[in-house]
């Protein structure tokens, strides 16, 4: 997740964390 203030956090942060939760084997959390 990176630090910005724009709409595309909202989608970027979901996408960034179910990849990065997958990675490690958490789940979309």
């Amino acid at each position: 997740g990176r630090l910005r203030g724009h709409g595309l956090s909202l989608a970027a942060r979901r996408r960034e964390r179910g990849a990065g939760a997958r990675r490690r084997g958490v789940g979309p959390v």
